[in-house]
């Protein structure tokens, strides 16, 4: 073999090995990463854990909250149904028992002015 052939083989050799170096460097940084990507990974989880806990919780207040509300809110409307049902009795009742006799207190009213009315034209008259 020649010396160029030599200088290229010892040049191939010296570049496999320069490559074999990169992949070892490579492959070893590649499993430092996915271990720090693993440790935030487990960081990231553990630090919101407490913060899905609080949405949790405050979803669940929230649906209380609505469920209270709505609630509340059946009770007002009972209880204006019940007011709107009581006021509808008193004007009937007022209508049925309270305006025939004041019609009738009226009509005696009227009577006694006649009479008084009346009576003064008669005493004029006379």
């Amino acid at each position: 073999m020649s010396n160029g052939a030599l200088l290229l083989l010892a040049l191939i050799a010296v570049a496999s090995i320069v490559q074999t170096v990169c992949l070892a460097m490579l492959a070893w940084n590649g499993l430092r990463t996915k271990a720090e990507i693993e440790s935030l990974g487990r960081q990231l989880t553990r630090d919101l854990q407490p913060l899905i806990e609080d949405v949790t919780r405050i979803t669940r207040n929230a649906a209380e909250i609505s469920d209270r509300g709505l609630t509340q809110a059946r009770r007002l409307d009972e209880a204006v149904g019940d007011a709107a049902r009581t006021l509808e009795q008193i004007v009937s009742t007022t209508h049925q028992v309270v305006l025939p006799v004041a019609t009738r207190a009226a009509a005696i009213a009227a009577g006694f002015k006649m009479f008084g009315v009346g009576r003064r034209l008669f005493r004029r008259l006379f």
